[in-house]
């Protein structure tokens, strides 16, 4: 405690978690018995924490700020770095410029190819072959190498959404399989309780085939067996 104390005086740490006094019971049940019961465990931790004080400088916020500003940075540069040249802006405008205008038009570009016919089918092709080694590679089969350098291609290409959405099929698909499975268990049990309720219909009409002797106030009944 003195050392946190002299810490916390001192300005040569700026904390964003401020150091905290915890103190820590514990209960032990040394019987020599087996537990009877999960709720009764044979260690007990009682654990009391003060209020834990969050606290930044502005240096500290200034920092967290400038870190997320490179990171948005770092996702631009990574977004255009196909169409970036390799070489210094001096004696060089022409690629630099050409840099610019793919960086621009990138979008439009990419909006007009997924508008065609042709983008469409590649894409339903890609869609159903990527379902099909999926599902494969959920089943644990070996994927040639041509398969898995397709499948590598398509996860590439694709976005995450996109990927999704067809990793969804094909654990429906899984679902679909094993609900399948249950339903002829289903029926065999069913079938059985059917056996089981008919039963006592059979031997109830036969006990009142064979039945005799019954008065109004008291019946006597006798069970005989009909070969």
């Amino acid at each position: 405690q003195e050392a946190m104390d002299k810490s916390m005086e001192s300005r040569e740490h700026n904390y964003i978690l401020e150091p905290v006094c915890t103190s820590a019971l514990l209960k032990r049940n040394c019987s020599k018995e087996p537990l009877r019961s999960r709720h009764s465990p044979r260690l007990e931790f009682d654990i009391q924490m003060e209020t834990i004080p969050l606290k930044l400088s502005q240096a500290q916020y200034r920092q967290i700020m400038d870190f997320l500003k490179e990171l948005d940075r770092k996702e631009r540069q990574l977004k255009f770095r196909r169409w970036r040249p390799k070489v210094a802006v001096t004696g060089n405008c022409r690629e630099w410029w050409l840099f610019a205008l793919n960086a621009n038009i990138a979008e439009i570009r990419e909006q007009r190819e997924r508008s065609s016919w042709d983008f469409a089918l590649h894409r339903a092709q890609d869609a159903v072959l990527y379902t099909d080694l999926y599902y494969k590679k959920l089943k644990d089969v070996p994927l040639s190498a041509a398969e898995q350098e397709e499948l590598d291609r398509i996860e590439d290409e694709q976005h995450f959404e996109e990927l999704k959405i067809l990793r969804e099929i094909v654990y429906k698909q899984f679902h679909e399989l094993a609900e399948s499975i249950k339903e002829p268990l289903s029926d065999n049990l069913g079938g059985e309780s059917d056996l089981d309720l008919e039963a006592p219909t059979t031997s109830s009409s036969s006990s009142s085939s064979g039945m005799q002797n019954c008065t109004r106030d008291k019946c006597d009944v006798h069970f005989y067996l009909t070969h």
